[in-house]
């Protein structure tokens, strides 16, 4: 059937006593979902300062950024995890796991149905079977599922998260837009020193920083779908120059431009 002929997995696998050394790179060939069901996990994204996760917790990788993760002190963590292309793969990740980790990573509150959901999927996945591959696209959106009816039902256990993840949202969603971040401190009732503390333990960054992160990321989006040369790409995104963007652009991306565009999926 068409409708599931436009993802495809790759691989993945459910390792119960994994110790495999850290990560420290890009997967610019595919999407994945990364699940940790028991262990501590150390995770940074596009070269942020790491955040100590502790399992139950999932997080998304994508072609366009870095990521540097692993298990913490030596210990081993039981960690599975699932790769797939495909138009349908990006949609379910950029309009619908992302939007639920606007960070990289979230905490499964149901480990007991997202584990059965994701297991199914494993064993699904590899199969040739046709009807296999729908019931594996199928565990895929539940998994989805799961996570946006236990988000909407758990209260967050620090009272400033539903905000500072609305305002990285934001950022997200318009980040060519001039922050003034003390004035949005104020308005949540917080000082600046406040609020940068709160933004940095959340994101891993200090609000410029993550806005900079941010931008560069767009400019590399902008890079799929547009044929434009760097230095027109520099002028949109407000540098007085292409070596000023460039520079930016490979700190954060931790490629340059030009080689950025030798590793781009395309549309």
């Amino acid at each position: 059937m068409a409708y599931y002929d436009d993802l495809t997995f790759i691989g993945g696998a459910d390792v119960a006593n994994c110790q495999h050394p850290p990560i420290n790179n890009r997967f610019p060939q595919f999407y994945s979902i990364q699940y940790d069901r028991e262990g501590t996990i150390f995770f940074a994204k596009d070269h942020g300062e790491k955040v100590i996760l502790q399992a139950p917790v999932v997080y998304i990788l994508h072609p366009d950024h870095h990521y540097n993760y692993g298990f913490v002190d030596g210990s081993c963590w039981h960690h599975g995890w699932l790769g797939f292309i495909g138009n349908r793969a990006q949609r379910i990740i950029e309009q619908g796991f992302m939007p639920l980790a606007p960070l990289g990573f979230t905490k499964v509150q149901d480990p007991v149905s997202f584990g059965e959901c994701f297991d199914s999927l494993i064993s699904h996945k590899n199969s040739h079977d046709a009807l296999r591959h729908q019931l594996a696209v199928v565990e895929l959106e539940r998994m989805l599922g799961i996570l946006i009816e236990s988000q909407h039902h758990h209260k967050p256990d620090n009272p400033y998260s539903e905000t500072i993840n609305g305002i990285v949202k934001k950022l997200q969603n318009d980040p060519l837009v001039e922050w003034d971040f003390a004035k949005i401190a104020k308005y949540d009732g917080l000082s600046y020193s406040h609020f940068r503390k709160l933004f940095k333990k959340f994101t891993g960054q200090a609000p410029y920083d993550f806005l900079l992160q941010t931008r560069m990321h767009h400019a590399a989006k902008y890079m799929r779908y547009k044929n434009i040369s760097v230095k027109e790409l520099a002028a949109i995104y407000g540098f007085p120059d292409q070596a000023s963007f460039s520079k930016l652009f490979k700190k954060k991306i931790g490629l340059s431009p030009r080689h950025y565009k030798e590793t781009l999926i395309l549309p």
